[in-house]
């Protein structure tokens, strides 16, 4: 799976809700944990100040915004931005997920899920009781 249809593959259980920075950075993450073949093509996570980290991951999203497959919503209230598919991403996300075994969609839809429902802190603490590797450069205390 290249990392286009892996992005893809990560936004759809969302729907048309979009992530926030740290829950799509932590979902590709836990994708790839979860799902090795995932993992091949990839992105190359390293621990950073609230985890696991890849810069590619903003890269990928601006292409597939550029493509119109990604809406980038920038919040004036905050600096962050939020990401999630447009109509015809949500087409394309679907073809996509099509392809995937029901193993492989029921795990993504269960991470998104996970990622979603939790506060920037529960999250990040989650991930760094399972991956206490990813804490090494944190400026996160929880």
């Amino acid at each position: 799976m290249n990392r286009k249809d892996l992005m893809l593959a990560a936004l759809y259980p969302a729907d048309m809700d979009s992530y926030t920075p740290v829950q799509i950075q932590k979902l590709l993450f836990l994708i790839q944990k979860k799902i090795p073949f995932c993992a091949e093509n990839g992105f190359d996570f390293s621990p950073y100040d609230y985890g696991p980290f890849d810069k590619n991951v903003y890269q990928e999203l601006e292409i597939l915004a550029d493509e119109g497959y990604v809406d980038i919503h920038e919040h004036e209230s905050s600096a962050w931005k939020t990401y999630g598919l447009t109509k015809e991403g949500a087409v394309k996300a679907k073809e996509v997920s099509d392809t995937l075994d029901d193993s492989t969609k029921s795990t993504i839809a269960k991470l998104s899920s996970f990622v979603r429902q939790l506060s920037f802190s529960q999250l990040v603490s989650a991930i760094y009781k399972a991956y206490p590797e990813m804490k090494q450069n944190s400026v996160f205390k929880d």
